[in-house]
C-alpha cells in the first residue's frame, strides 16, 4: 500500500467568484486520494458574492474544504492565514483564476520524495494566451526560481 502524503491546497481568492467555481472543480477532480488533501479557501474581503459560491462548494466538496474570510489585506496576508490553519506535511498554493490538471497532486507530491527537497514548482500555461499578465506570468517563472533558489535546487 502506497503511503499518500496530506496535503494542504491554499487559495486565496478576492471578488473572482466564476474563475473560483473553475478552479475549485478542477481541485475536486484530482487523482490523489480525496482522504489525503484538503483545500482552504481564504476569501480576502470578496464583495461579489464569492461566500455564497463557498458555502455551495463546501457541501459538494469531495476532500477536506474550509474556507476562512478576512478583511481584504491582500493575497499575501490571506496565503499566511491559510497556512496557519492547514494540517498538511505538504503545503501547496494555487490561485483562483488557475485550472489545475488532474494529475497536479499527483505530480507534485512526487518531488517530495527526497528528504532533500524544500519545495517544487510547475509549469504555467496560460489559459487565455492574450492576457498580458498571464504572458509574463509564464515567461517569468523559470527566471524567478532560479534566482532564488541556488543551482541545482530545482527542477523545470
Amino acid at each position: 500500500m502506497k503511503d499518500y502524503k496530506f496535503v494542504s491546497i491554499v487559495l486565496a481568492t478576492y471578488n473572482r467568484k466564476e474563475l473560483l467555481k473553475e478552479c475549485l472543480e478542477s481541485l475536486f477532480d484530482q487523482t490523489y486520494p480525496k482522504d489525503r488533501y484538503e483545500i482552504i479557501v481564504v476569501n480576502d474581503g470578496s464583495t461579489d458574492g464569492t461566500e455564497e459560491v463557498l458555502k455551495e462548494y463546501a457541501k459538494k466538496a469531495p476532500c477536506a474544504f474550509k474556507w476562512l474570510t478576512q478583511q481584504n489585506k491582500g493575497s499575501y496576508a490571506a496565503r499566511n492565514l491559510g497556512i496557519k490553519n492547514a494540517r498538511g506535511e505538504i503545503i501547496c498554493f494555487t490561485d483562483d483564476d488557475c485550472i489545475a490538471d488532474k494529475r497536479w497532486l499527483e505530480e507534485l507530491v512526487k518531488g517530495f520524495t527526497d528528504e532533500g527537497i524544500g519545495g517544487v514548482g510547475g509549469r504555467i500555461i496560460a489559459y487565455n494566451p492574450r492576457k498580458i499578465v498571464e504572458e509574463y506570468a509564464k515567461m517569468d517563472q523559470e527566471s524567478a526560481i532560479k534566482s532564488v533558489f541556488p543551482p541545482l535546487s530545482y527542477h523545470l
